[in-house]
């Protein structure tokens, strides 16, 4: 049984008329961690063999790399055309054994919010945040209106989280999510920021996890230099 839509939301009305929303491009995310043991070696084909295959493999118009230092992983995000290509993932036919995991997902969009005093440009923040959600079919629609309706509202409250990317997750390889958002911010005091605090901290958040299924998984990214 499919429980009713939340009718309230802890954003008030400023808030929300503080964003702006788009609906974005398609994506690919190639996240991979390296063997402890491996890391030249890995640093290596990634740079000379990985990067550039990934990108003529899905036309890619432009690649922003980030970095996790705290468990050895590349992310790489292209920005997609409206040519999606099927075979793409060819690109990972022969990975060496310096690659410990793989994470791959086409993203296609499901609506863009950032601040109205920044510039676009935040595309290109410091830090992108993903956060990682398996939903389940008949709880789709209303995550979505809690992101747009409330938890974006309330994050964009916070000087430093300056944008949000959705995206529903396609084509995915080593990962178990359907549901990605993709937030950029200018540095990690948005992570201990009382904006955030707040956001986690709602009677709507709260059902969902009252139901056993959200648990959301999160990773830091740092930015590297494009590609």
């Amino acid at each position: 049984m499919v429980t009713a839509l939340v009718s309230s939301s802890s954003a008030t009305p400023a808030m929300r008329q503080a964003l702006v929303r788009t609906e974005g491009t398609p994506v690919v995310f190639d996240a991979l961690r390296a063997n402890s043991a491996d890391g030249i070696k890995f640093d290596v084909w990634y740079c000379t063999h990985h990067l550039p295959a990934l990108t003529r493999a899905y036309a890619i118009g432009r690649l922003r790399r980030y970095a996790a230092p705290s468990h050895a992983s590349y992310l790489a995000i292209g920005e997609l055309g409206e040519d999606l290509r099927a075979n793409a993932d060819d690109t990972l036919s022969s990975v060496p054994a310096a690659v410990e995991h793989i994470e791959r997902f086409i993203g296609h969009p499901l609506g863009t919010q950032r601040r109205r005093d920044v510039a676009e440009t935040v595309i290109d923040s410091a830090v992108v945040y993903p956060a990682c959600l398996r939903v389940p079919h008949d709880r789709i629609a209303e995550v979505s209106r809690w992101y747009e309706e409330e938890h974006l509202p309330m994050l964009r409250a916070c000087p430093q989280w300056v944008m949000t990317r959705r995206f529903s997750v396609r084509s995915a390889r080593g990962l178990d999510w359907n549901h990605v958002a993709l937030h950029y911010m200018t540095d990690l005091r948005a992570l201990k920021s009382p904006e955030r605090d707040r956001a986690r901290d709602t009677p709507w958040r709260d059902r969902f996890i009252s139901e056993g299924w959200f648990s959301p998984e999160y990773r830091v990214y740092y930015r590297l230099h494009d590609f």
